[in-house]
C-alpha cells in the first residue's frame, strides 16, 4: 500500500518457525534431473521491503528473549565459498548451498535463518549425504536454537526496526524444555571449544609453514633456536608418545570435540550421560 510503499523499510512479521531436521536422509541423494517438487525452506523466514536501494548495509539480526545476540548477517558478508574452495570440493558445485546475505536493492527480499547460531570453525567440514541440488548445507552448523520467542531486527545505518519470531518444536518429538536446555548449554560449551581448538590448530599450522620457510635462510645457532620451537609445537599438535593418552596432542583433541559436537546436535534428546562425561573431560582438556 501507499505506506509501506513510502517507508525507507519495512519489515514483515514472520510466521511462527518450527524446528526440525533439515532431512534424515541416509541414502544417495536424488539427482538434479529427477522430477521433484521443491521443499519450503528450513527455517524461519525473514521477508522485508525497501522503498529505494539502501546506501548503507543492511543488516539482519536475531535476538533471543533475552536481549542476546544469537545470529547477524549484513550485506557486507563475505561469499560462503571462495572459488578456490569450491575447486577443491569432492562434490560438483551444483549441489552446494550458496548462501547470500541480505540484498540491498530496492523491491521486497527474503533472507531465511535456519534456526541455527552461527558455526563454529572446524577442520573437518563437508556437505551431508541428504543433499539436495543447490541447497546442501556445509557441516557442522551453529548449535540449534531453542524453541522460544525471538526478535527479528532489520538494521539500516542508525535506523532499525523489529517484530517477533515464534520458534516452535517439531511436533513429533516428545521431549521436555529442560532437554532442550541441556542439550543447547552442552552444544554452546563444545561449539566454543571446537572453534577455539581449530583457530589454534590453524595458527600452529601457519607458524610451522613459517618456521619452514625461514629454516631455508638459517645457520648456527638460529637453526637450532627454529627447529626448537618448531619441535615444541609439532609436540603440541601431537604426542609423540602414546603412553601419553589421554593427554592427547591438539589434532586428536580437536577431532574428539567435532565428533561430540555432532553427536549432542544431531539429535534432539538431551545428552546422554557418557556424552557429559566425555564433553567435561575434552573441555577441561581444551
Amino acid at each position: 500500500n501507499a505506506n509501506l510503499a513510502a517507508s525507507e523499510a519495512t519489515l514483515l512479521k514472520p510466521a511462527p518457525a518450527v524446528r526440525v531436521k533439515r532431512s534424515t536422509g541416509t541414502d544417495t541423494p536424488m539427482q538434479p534431473d529427477e522430477p521433484a517438487g521443491r521443499n519450503p525452506p528450513d527455517g524461519a523466514v525473514i521477508d522485508y521491503y525497501l522503498a529505494h536501494a539502501a546506501s548503507q548495509p543492511v543488516t539482519i539480526e536475531i535476538l533471543d528473549s533475552s536481549g542476546a545476540l544469537v545470529r547477524r548477517v549484513s550485506s557486507t558478508d563475505p561469499a560462503p565459498f571462495t572459488q578456490e574452495q569450491i575447486d577443491r570440493e569432492l562434490i560438483p558445485s551444483y549441489w552446494i548451498r550458496m548462501t547470500q546475505p541480505p540484498t540491498t536493492s530496492g523491491g521486497m527480499h527474503r533472507w531465511i535463518w535456519d534456526l541455527h547460531y552461527a558455526p563454529p570453525r572446524s577442520m573437518k567440514r563437508g556437505f551431508p549425504i541428504s543433499a539436495v541440488p543447490g541447497d546442501t548445507p556445509q557441516e557442522p552448523a551453529g548449535p540449534p536454537a531453542n524453541p522460544g520467542d525471538y526478535r527479528v531486527r532489520l538494521r539500516i545505518g542508525a535506523h532499525h526496526w523489529e517484530a517477533a519470531l515464534a520458534v516452535t518444536a517439531d511436533p513429533r518429538i516428545k521431549i521436555v524444555p529442560e532437554d532442550f536446555s541441556a542439550q543447547f548449554e552442552f552444544a554452546q560449551r563444545l561449539a566454543a571449544a571446537l572453534d577455539g581448538s581449530t583457530g589454534a590448530l590453524l595458527e600452529a599450522q601457519s607458524i610451522r609453514a613459517q618456521l619452514k620457510d625461514l629454516t631455508a635462510h638459517a645457520s648456527g645457532s638460529l637453526a637450532g633456536r627454529i627447529q626448537s620451537l618448531d619441535l615444541h609445537i609439532a609436540a603440541l599438535l601431537e604426542s609423540a608418545e602414546e603412553s601419553a593418552a589421554p593427554n592427547r596432542g591438539l589434532e586428536h583433541l580437536n577431532g574428539d570435540l567435532t565428533t561430540l559436537y555432532r553427536q549432542v546436535t544431531d539429535v534432539d534428546a538431551a545428552p546422554t550421560t557418557a556424552q557429559a562425561v566425555e564433553t567435561a573431560l575434552a573441555v577441561k582438556e581444551w
